[in-house]
């Protein structure tokens, strides 16, 4: 059981959706380091994280985008 847990917790960090999340993560951050982040490019990267199971993500201005 241990092994099967431990197989599971590898793929969901090696996934695809993890490694976007953290590239997302990590442009948000830097922001708090100097970087200049527009809102709108990070939205629009955050509106790609997940093409595949998301169908549309709030923008600020309440629009709505589907991908």
């Amino acid at each position: 059981m241990v092994k099967w847990k431990e197989d599971q917790v590898r793929q969901i960090k090696e996934s695809e959706l993890s490694c976007r999340q953290n590239e997302l993560s990590n442009v948000w951050l830097s922001a708090f380091f100097g970087n200049e982040v527009m809102d709108d490019d990070y939205y629009e990267l955050q509106n790609h994280l997940s093409p595949g199971e998301v169908s549309g993500l709030v923008r600020p201005t309440g629009a709505v985008e589907n991908l």
